[in-house]
C-alpha cells in the first residue's frame, strides 16, 4: 500500500485500523502527524504514542508531538504513557534535557525515570549507572 493508501486508512473510524496504519514502516510523518490528532480510547492513546515514538519515519518534528502529548497524559491522574517515554527516551532526534523533563511530572514512576535513563545511556553507549549519577 503506498503513502496515500496509509492517509486514507489514516481516517478511519476504527482505532485498530488506525493503528495497523501507525504501525506500517510506510506511515510517512504525515501519516503519523494526522494519526495523533486523532481521537481515542485511553489505552489505545498509549499505545499509539509508543508506536509513533519507536517508528523509524518519525523524525525530530513528530517525535516533539509525541513529547509533548505524553507530557500532557503525566500531568494527568491515572493515566501512564510510560512505554512511549522510554521509546522517545532511545530516540537520538530528541535530546537527553527535552526527554528528562518527563521524569519531573507527577505521573512518573520511578520504574519509567530508570528506564528513560537506560535508554539514553544505551543511545549514547555508557551504561546505565553513568547515566543516572549525570542526572543526580
Amino acid at each position: 500500500m503506498d503513502v496515500e493508501g496509509l492517509r486514507v486508512l489514516a481516517r478511519n473510524p476504527f482505532s485498530f485500523v488506525r493503528l495497523a496504519v501507525a504501525s506500517n514502516i510506510r506511515s510517512d510523518a504525515s501519516v503519523l502527524t494526522e494519526l495523533l490528532m486523532g481521537e481515542f480510547s485511553q489505552w489505545d492513546r498509549n499505545r499509539l504514542l509508543w508506536i509513533v515514538a519507536g517508528h523509524p519515519q518519525a523524525g525530530r518534528v513528530v517525535l516533539l508531538n509525541v513529547l509533548s502529548q505524553v507530557a500532557l497524559l503525566l500531568a494527568q491522574r491515572d493515566v501512564r504513557p510510560y512505554a512511549a517515554a522510554i521509546a522517545l527516551a532511545s530516540r537520538p532526534e530528541l535530546t537527553p534535557n527535552e526527554v528528562r523533563r518527563l521524569q519531573n511530572l507527577p505521573g512518573a514512576s520511578r520504574r519509567m525515570r530508570r528506564g528513560a535513563e537506560r535508554a539514553i545511556a544505551r543511545r549514547s553507549g555508557r551504561d546505565a549507572g553513568a547515566a543516572s549519577q549525570d542526572s543526580a
